[in-house]
């Protein structure tokens, strides 16, 4: 699960990759639970640019089809 967490006075925020699992112990009674919290902002904000480039080439793509499709009907 991914999830933003912001401070307490809003500086800055991370997004976060939470995963947990029961621990038990040797008896199989639940004891607690084991969390792990990866801080993923980095690939987050790497993920953005790469579908902001994407998007960019998508678009850049498209206008020169459309001024190769015009050139050619001239």
């Amino acid at each position: 699960t991914e999830m933003i967490i912001k401070s307490h006075d809003r500086n800055f925020e991370i997004v976060a990759s939470v995963s947990a699992r029961p621990f038990f112990d040797r008896s199989g009674k639940l004891k607690g639970a084991v969390v792990v919290v990866r801080d993923i902002t980095n690939r987050k904000r790497a993920e953005l640019e790469v579908s902001a480039a994407r998007d960019e080439a998508l678009a850049a793509n498209a206008a020169k089809g459309r001024f190769l499709s015009t050139v050619s009907h001239e």
